[in-house]
């Protein structure tokens, strides 16, 4: 964000030409021209320099005021007649070449406006208020490095502006140099504390350079010294985020859609918000905001989904299988919305499109373990025991530590009477999770198999200590004790 007054400044001082009282002399009407200019009287002012202008139509510094005001009542064109007059009277006048510039500039004729600014420059090299200029027309070109140096030059030359070293800041975060421009944004809002423009484009950069907390103390500041700034306030709400701090997260994003309600960044953010806050009556706060930024994004794949998660939250299950649908449709290489795909069909018993989805999930991300998991149980449901045993087996390969998966391994070997793979597998259930029941009960049934049968009955008994319930292990225990 560029700092910048949108009319041009034409002298720090003003002329005063000695005249007396009442006298309607050229002299007279031009100082009048100058107190009503000063005293805001644009209207006034005009009339007194056009007739001073009347008098000398060759009055080269008059038709320089007549278009700083013409500047100043957005009339672009006026006023460029006006200074090109006058630059064809005194060609020499770095003022009317600076304030032709800025003509040009409200125009977006910028390779005018540079060529204008320049020859001010040239005329007077220490002005620094034209190399600002300058500056921000060639940023406003694309010229990053131009506007650097240009804005360099107005900092050596009047370091006392924080405009300056704001502009500054702004070329350099544009260049991608963000250090230099956090220095540069804090030079300004040490001049000039009260300038909340300064502040925001201050915790922007900090917020680009991972300093998060220092980025959200200067929102904090721009907010409670401007509380309509909707940056200041999205940027607040973003930084709470990223604290795990929901409820004042939501508190200043609330203030951000009250003053952009369309605002599809203010909306995914609050339902981030209300969403971290957890809770059904927040779930269904933050499902309000998810809808109100597909308001502004219908198709937007991240919304889709976090809605589709809300929604699956709230057990709204065929909401969120169609949030998620859509959500991978948006963007078919979005993995986690195929494996919220997944995860909702596996909850709704649909274990085909369960699949289906996870295979998907795997195709996108080979290395996802979790994945090769989910797809192995969604196979081994179906009874798909080959596909399942190799879905499972690629997890483990991925280094996968669930417990389960070598149990579900077993059980695949123990339904192909592989014995001696079912009690690997069992065992290493038991070496990853020593409190799983399940694992026990399996090994016990291996061991059984084995007509081992002491070493079984113990194996029931410990899978129904860790398990008081464990309907399978007490069922296993308790033939034991029945005369066979």
């Amino acid at each position: 964000m560029v700092k910048r007054v949108w009319w041009a400044t034409l002298l720090t001082s003003l002329w005063l030409v000695a005249a007396a009282a009442q006298d309607t002399s050229p002299a007279a009407r031009y100082n009048k021209g100058l107190q009503l200019y000063q005293a805001g009287q644009l209207e006034a002012a005009a009339v007194e320099f056009d007739a001073v202008l009347k008098a000398d139509p060759k009055d080269a510094t008059t038709m320089v005021w007549l278009a700083v005001i013409a500047l100043r009542k957005s009339d672009a064109n006026r006023a460029i007649e006006l200074l090109q007059g006058a630059l064809a009277l005194k060609a020499d006048d770095p003022l009317a070449h600076y304030n032709l510039g800025f003509a040009y500039s409200t125009k977006e004729q910028l390779d005018e406006a540079i060529a204008a600014y320049r020859k001010a420059i040239e005329l007077n090299k220490s002005y620094a208020e034209a190399h600002n200029a300058l500056g921000l027309a060639l940023l406003k070109k694309g010229d990053t490095d131009g506007a650097i140096a240009s804005f360099r030059e107005a900092v050596r030359q009047k370091g006392e502006a924080a405009e300056y070293h704001n502009n500054l800041g702004n070329a350099l975060k544009t260049k991608g140099l963000t250090e230099e421009a956090i220095a540069e944004f804090k030079v300004a809002v040490d001049r000039q504390p009260g300038e909340v423009l300064y502040r925001v484009n201050y915790g922007l950069a900090l917020w680009d350079g991972g300093k998060t907390a220092e980025a959200v103390t200067q929102f904090e500041a721009a907010a409670k010294a401007q509380p309509d700034h909707f940056v200041a306030q999205l940027y607040r709400g973003k930084g709470y985020l990223q604290a795990n701090q929901a409820k004042e997260a939501a508190a200043a994003l609330e203030a951000a859609v009250k003053l952009q309600p369309e605002s599809f960044s203010a909306q995914f953010n609050l339902g981030l918000a209300y969403g971290q806050a957890g809770g059904p009556e927040n779930l269904r706060r933050a499902a309000a905001a998810y809808e109100k930024a597909l308001a502004a994004k219908p198709n937007h794949a991240s919304t889709l989904n976090n809605l589709g998660w809300v929604q699956f939250s709230l057990g709204e299950l065929d909401k969120a299988l169609d949030s998620f649908g859509k959500a991978a449709a948006a963007a078919p290489d979005f993995a986690l919305a195929h494996a919220n795909l997944g995860l909702a069909y596996q909850q709704k018993g649909d274990q085909a499109k369960a699949e289906e989805a996870w295979a998907k999930v795997t195709a996108l991300e080979e290395g996802r373990v979790d994945a090769w998991v989910q797809l192995g149980e969604a196979r081994y449901a179906q009874q798909k025991m080959e596909p399942a045993r190799q879905a499972f087996e690629q997890a483990l390969k991925l280094g996968s530590k669930e417990a389960e998966v070598a149990n579900k391994l077993g059980l695949i070997a123990l339904a192909a009477a592989e014995l001696d793979a079912a009690e690997a597998h069992f065992k290493k259930a038991v070496e990853l999770d020593p409190k799983n029941a399940n694992a026990y009960n399996n090994l016990g049934v291996v061991t059984e198999k084995r007509n081992l049968l002491d070493d079984a009955r113990k194996l029931y008994a410990k899978a129904l200590e860790l398990d008081p319930k464990n309907e399978q292990a007490k069922f296993n225990l308790e033939r034991f004790a029945t005369p066979q």
